[in-house]
């Protein structure tokens, strides 16, 4: 169940990630995906648990996606990209 929950939750990362990394700077953008991680494990894990888990347990999943988002946000980033000179001399 964790392994189906943790697929989704980075699939929907990893689209977000996806879709804002060429316009947004990545100090704004790991914690907009760490958001978008939390909100997918969080409603995916409540959906399939709660009919057998207390909402009390339930609130590690959310805080585990998030983590695993922004991490894997910060380690997803060209950081030698923004070294590079805009304009190449001859």
């Amino acid at each position: 169940m964790l392994a189906v929950d943790g697929g989704n939750t980075k699939t929907l990362a990893a689209v977000a990630d996806g879709c804002l990394a060429r316009t947004v700077p990545i100090l704004l953008r790991a914690p907009v995906t760490a958001i978008t991680g939390a909100m997918g494990g969080g409603a995916l894990t409540f959906f399939w648990l709660h009919c057998f888990v207390p909402p009390s347990g339930l609130m590690f999943f959310p805080l585990g996606g998030a983590l695993c988002s922004g991490l894997c946000s910060l380690l997803a980033n060209d950081y030698r990209s923004a070294q590079r000179p805009s304009v190449q001399t001859a």
